[in-house]
């Protein structure tokens, strides 16, 4: 599976879970924060990624200190991808007019 691949999955999988919290979420923020965000959808997904780009890499660490070493180009590829999604969640954040262009590279 390669990052796109592993991208667009856990975009998906971000959606799906973020529909059923999405009216408590905005509860919880009402009132303060940013409210103009226009894809929050996206901006929960990226973030998602990051995070569990971030546990993936955490895990590839514990067991490169045990001598493991095949999961050095997984550990390469995870720590890009979590790198692209920072990057959509920040131009996301920002409503940037760069956002299409870079969500249609990350897919």
């Amino acid at each position: 599976m390669n990052r796109r691949e592993i991208l667009g999955a856990g975009v998906m999988l971000a959606a799906v879970g973020i529909g059923a919290r999405a009216g408590e979420h905005a509860q919880h923020h009402h009132g303060h924060g940013p409210t103009f965000i226009k894809n929050p959808l996206l901006l929960e997904a990226a973030t998602a990624c990051v995070n569990t780009g971030q546990a993936c890499i955490s895990h590839c660490l514990e067991l490169f200190a045990q001598g493991a070493k095949e999961l050095a180009a997984c550990a390469r590829s995870v720590t890009e991808l979590a790198t692209v999604c920072n990057a959509l969640v920040g131009l996301t954040n920002m409503d940037s007019k760069y956002l299409a262009k870079a969500a249609h590279f990350a897919m």
